[in-house]
């Protein structure tokens, strides 16, 4: 049996295959999520591999600093289900606490590889991981070769003129219906939490 530690919920029961992971937090589950999705899945097909999804739950930034006014999409609740309607094999949420955010990124890959057999990454825009954001870029490129899996990372997705790395939320709530709109989300989404002007600029 596996020590739990803090990655204790990266467990999957039966796991038949290896694995082709993508790892964020995926609030909203907008069309950018979808398309890193779609992404995954073509190229988890080309290799064999299965597919999974960890979300990060709170959200990294609120563990970092408890004062950052973060404001929820959806619900983790809502977040899991959006991404399991996407089509992957399986979807675990990961409980980020400051044991996690102080582990480095070989050892929280290292994790990934033992229990969940992962053989290929996606990585998303500006993704990093591990102890003060090490494990981004060509330091995550370098750390997938040394450890013998497959890193690849895949660019913001633009529609008309929206980044939808970060949507701008502001700008696409409905104000007329009071609802968000779906051209960055491709779907409705619920909003949780408590609006805030300083926040309408970023997703």
């Amino acid at each position: 049996m596996m020590d739990a530690g803090p990655l204790g919920e990266l467990q999957v029961e039966g796991l038949a295959k290896d694995t082709a992971l993508t790892v964020g937090v995926f609030d909203g589950v907008h069309r950018g999520h979808l398309h890193l999705l779609r992404t995954l899945r073509e190229r988890a097909s080309a290799r064999g591999l299965a597919t999974g999804v960890i979300t990060l739950h709170p959200h990294p930034a609120l563990v970092l600093n408890p004062t950052a006014g973060i404001v929820y999409l959806t619900s983790l609740e809502e977040r899991v289900r959006l991404l399991r309607a996407s089509g992957v094999d399986f979807v675990l949420s990961l409980t980020f606490t400051p044991e996690v955010a102080h582990l480095s990124a070989a050892d929280f890959l290292a994790a990934l590889q033992e229990r969940l057999r992962m053989r290929f990454l996606l990585a998303g825009p500006d993704f990093a991981l591990g102890r003060g954001r090490e494990g981004g870029g060509e330091a995550l490129k370098r750390l997938g070769q040394d450890a013998g899996f497959e890193v690849e990372s895949v660019g913001r997705w633009w529609k008309a003129g929206w980044s939808s790395a970060r949507p701008r939320f502001g700008r696409r709530w409905n104000r007329a219906t009071s609802r968000p709109s779906t051209g960055c989300w491709g779907g409705r989404s619920r909003l949780t939490g408590r609006w805030s002007p300083a926040l309408s600029e970023g997703g």
